[in-house]
């Protein structure tokens, strides 16, 4: 591993839960897009995933703060297909 990407994997460990949550409703909101074929795919679905996660009691790196846990919960609602 270099020095750059445990660095990085450093900060994501240090965040705070406001940090995280934060980076995650940027990323559900506006998905990082590729055209392959002229079909737009995007990684939305990834990231509605790692929201789950950071909500779930049984994950030790769960946010446990109650507004962001709300936050959360909101953009998931919001960003799920019906």
């Amino acid at each position: 591993m270099d020095k750059e990407t445990i660095q990085n994997q450093e900060s994501v460990e240090d965040a705070g839960d406001e940090e995280i949550v934060s980076a995650l409703i940027k990323h559900i909101v506006g998905p990082c897009e590729s055209v392959v074929n002229g079909k737009v795919f995007n990684i939305r679905d990834f990231y509605l995933g790692q929201a789950r996660e950071l909500l779930d009691p049984a994950n030790k790196k769960r946010v446990k703060d109650p507004e962001q846990i709300k936050r959360l919960r909101q953009i998931i609602q919001i960003a799920e297909p019906s």
